[in-house]
């Protein structure tokens, strides 16, 4: 990696990434943010379709595998064979086609696609954001104008954050969080190294927290 941008907090890489979309004329406009867990893609995602209101936001959980089927074969959530690529190119395919999907949101304690049903549309000439960590993966990243991937600047800070984050928010224990966190770490490591020619930035994300926030980030453009 070469060529270091300076480095900026959420907000700055979201007014970079408004710019960008705001200059170019095809539309509708695909933005795929890919990269680690705990690193800010739904934080970034969030952000971004709240400063485009033609935006839609469409995450992988919503063609992941149930936890349970993913258990018998040994998958951490970010393996490619995890998710269902049909179903989320269908997903996306339908979207830039102007119709709406309807499809089941993932429920972090049931850990499935059992929580209440979604209808999500994209709006004329919008943008639509998609938000996972299989988004380089050429089935995806084709139908993307530009893929980012976020990694962290520090394996044990980040590890240290998405425990944290797990056991308090997502039902799990500070074991099973650690291992899982370590397994997708490598598995998502996998993925950036075998999909890096379908990557347009990679973005080195500093992760770290506050008294007044469960987590600050700041933000580092580098070439792939």
């Amino acid at each position: 990696m070469a060529n270091a941008s300076n480095s900026g907090d959420i907000d700055w890489l979201i007014d970079r990434l408004v710019r960008l979309a705001d200059s170019v004329s095809e539309r509708p406009w695909v933005l795929g943010i890919s990269g680690h867990a705990g690193v800010g893609k739904t934080a970034l995602a969030e952000g971004l379709v709240r400063r485009w209101q033609n935006a839609a936001r469409l995450e992988t959980e919503s063609c992941i595998l149930d936890f349970a089927e993913r258990s018998r074969l040994n998958l951490s959530g970010c393996r490619l064979e995890a998710h269902d690529l049909v179903l989320y190119s269908s997903l996306i395919d339908d979207l830039l086609a102007g119709q709406t999907v309807r499809f089941r949101s993932y429920d972090w304690q049931s850990r499935a696609r059992t929580g209440e049903w979604v209808d999500k549309s994209l709006p004329a000439n919008g943008i639509l954001i998609l938000d996972g960590t299989i988004l380089p993966h050429p089935t995806i990243a084709t139908r993307c104008n530009k893929v980012l991937f976020l990694k962290p600047a520090n394996y044990r800070a980040w590890l240290g954050f998405a425990v944290n984050r797990d056991s308090r928010e997502r039902f799990r224990s500070r074991r099973v969080a650690t291992l899982e966190n370590k397994l997708k770490y490598l598995d998502t490591s996998r993925i950036e190294e075998s999909f890096r020619f379908n990557i347009s930035d990679i973005i080195v994300v500093s992760v770290g927290s506050d008294k007044s926030s469960s987590q600050t980030l700041e933000f580092t453009i580098q070439e792939p």
